[in-house]
């Protein structure tokens, strides 16, 4: 966070610091995620609070399924606790994660609402990424979340050419649609979350319609994509 500021990145429109997976060790009696004390000895609410202090929002790392990517506890069956938590410590951004869970279609789309329901009802707003890696959520997306990944991690070359062509194909065959589902394949900006009238589907709320939105970012500085997570 320091950095961020210090090299003017907060600046450019980069607002936000996010934390990916193995920050959490276990969850306690009454469902809750335990951030690692070796890593975070002052607590993830400490951490989250000296990161607005600078003027930045705070993003961290979830899981639909019964463990991360890295096999760490996710939030399968414990979104409400989950949500109300990342709410009580001033969490800005959920990245979701689809590691250890069903690929059934329909089941990950109940899953990844059933996280959208409970941010909603959180009381906090939290721009909520999906991370599914396939192009089968695009025309669900704006249903789900603020942002929906379509492909594997851009981590090599190889996989950045495959999410070009992917993000194409979509495009194209979005391409007769309305202004609102030609944006389907990806959508970080702040008006997924006040897509209502004119969407097929309906808004992710995001969570308190009258608080204010996540920054809108210029095309020169779009701000923070989450391009890692485990497959």
């Amino acid at each position: 966070a320091v950095a961020m500021v210090e090299l003017g990145l907060a600046k450019l429109g980069y607002a936000y610091l996010n934390v990916d997976d193995c920050w959490a060790t276990a969850t306690d009696p009454s469902g809750e995620l335990v951030a690692d004390p070796a890593a975070f000895p002052d607590g993830l609410p400490a951490l989250v609070e000296s990161v607005h202090a600078r003027g930045l929002r705070f993003g961290l790392y979830g899981d639909r399924g019964w463990k991360t990517c890295a096999f760490r506890p996710g939030s399968g069956g414990l979104e409400p606790a989950h949500a109300a938590q990342f709410a009580r410590w001033g969490v800005d951004y959920l990245k979701y994660d689809s590691c250890w869970a069903s690929n059934d279609h329909d089941a990950a789309f109940e899953q990844y609402g059933a996280m959208r329901d409970a941010l909603n009802a959180s009381g906090r707003p939290v721009l909520y990424s999906l991370c599914g890696w396939n192009a089968w959520y695009a025309p669900r997306g704006a249903e789900l979340a603020n942002s929906w990944r379509i492909a594997a991690d851009c981590d090599e070359w190889a996989n950045v050419y495959v999410a070009v062509r992917t993000n194409e194909a979509l495009l194209s065959g979005l391409a007769d649609t309305s202004k609102t589902t030609s944006r389907l394949f990806l959508d970080t900006s702040s008006s997924s979350t006040r897509r209502s009238s004119s969407a097929s589907f309906p808004t992710p709320r995001v969570t308190s319609p009258n608080s204010p939105p996540p920054p809108r970012f210029s095309p020169a500085s779009r701000g923070p994509l989450t391009l890692r997570a485990s497959p």
